[in-house]
């Protein structure tokens, strides 16, 4: 446990070691849920998002608030495939079935391993800021697809959200938003 609180993730780390309910538990099982696929940058700017919502007087003040808070993150959705990947990511880390079942699933070990570590530094601070204050997004990969095989975009009022770009986030996996400044707070008195 000792390793996991000093930021100290390896392969021998047990998942048992780790509270799961705890704050850093809590976002590495929500960027293993969401960002798995991705890359260390996106896993880091999904949890930054995170913190950012905390921070923010637009959502709930807590870690859990901002996950739980329904329709979010659609990994806790409760029709959602990814929905075992949060509540339970030790079930996730064996193959589940065929020749190899029961045998470590690396990719997803792995994805593990980096959602913990990346948890601890978003968590500690020496990778906050990485979104430049985004505080919502989307995956336009997941999204339903309409008629004609396009993507689907949030119903989200677009004109009150300033696009948010980083380097080494893909915008087809990653869309990020912050709130644009009201032009009330912007006047001088």
């Amino acid at each position: 446990m000792n390793d996991y609180l000093n930021g100290k993730i390896n392969k021998k780390t047990s998942i048992s070691e780790i509270n799961l309910n705890s704050n850093i538990g809590q976002l590495a099982r929500i960027g293993y849920a969401e960002f798995r696929g991705g890359n260390s940058t996106e896993q880091l700017v999904g949890m930054d998002i995170v913190m950012n919502r905390v921070e923010s007087d637009k959502f709930p003040n807590t870690i859990e608030g901002v996950i739980t808070q329904p329709w979010q993150f659609s990994s806790l959705n409760k029709n959602d495939n990814n929905r075992i990947f949060y509540t339970n990511p030790s079930e996730t880390l064996k193959i589940q079935s065929g020749k190899h079942k029961g045998e470590l699933d690396k990719l997803n070990h792995n994805a593990w391993v980096r959602s913990l570590s990346n948890a601890i530094k978003v968590y500690k601070g020496s990778e906050r800021g990485i979104s430049k204050s985004a505080l919502v997004y989307y995956s336009p990969r997941s999204m339903s697809r309409d008629k004609k095989g396009n993507p689907t975009i949030p119903k989200w009022d677009f004109n009150k959200l300033k696009e948010i770009y980083v380097a080494g986030v893909r915008a087809s996996y990653i869309k990020m938003y912050t709130y644009k400044e009201s032009k009330k707070k912007c006047q001088r008195k």
